[in-house]
């Protein structure tokens, strides 16, 4: 059977893995969503419709710190808890949340 150490490293690294998504999600999905307005602009679509391509632009954004928020602290839990469990380090989880922690802070610019 697993250690629970090994099962709360997979856990939070799986944690990492889907902020750091869903943050990379958001950020694409802005520069589209600006694409998509630009679009409309030159195609000469009526004021509404541009009003609503912007709010969808302004909500997507506005997730990005939100996320980038969640990630920080997810990823300082799953540096605490890999520093802390360094006996654990030739075990594939720790391995795996260690790339995935590295992937993180790239994305954080750390």
């Amino acid at each position: 059977m697993a250690s629970p150490a090994l099962k709360i490293i997979r856990i939070k690294g799986g944690v990492v893995k889907r902020i750091t998504k869903e943050v990379a999600y958001y950020e694409k999905e802005v520069e589209q969503e600006k694409r998509r307005l630009e679009k409309m602009k030159n195609e000469g679509k009526d004021e509404y419709a541009l009003k609503k391509q912007e709010e969808v632009i302004r909500e997507s954004a506005r997730m990005i710190p939100h996320c980038r928020n969640e990630l920080r602290a997810a990823y300082n839990e799953l540096k605490t808890i890999l520093a802390s469990e360094v006996d654990l380090c030739e075990t594939e989880e720790y391995q795996k949340s260690n790339s995935i922690l590295g992937e993180a802070g790239v994305v954080l610019c750390l």
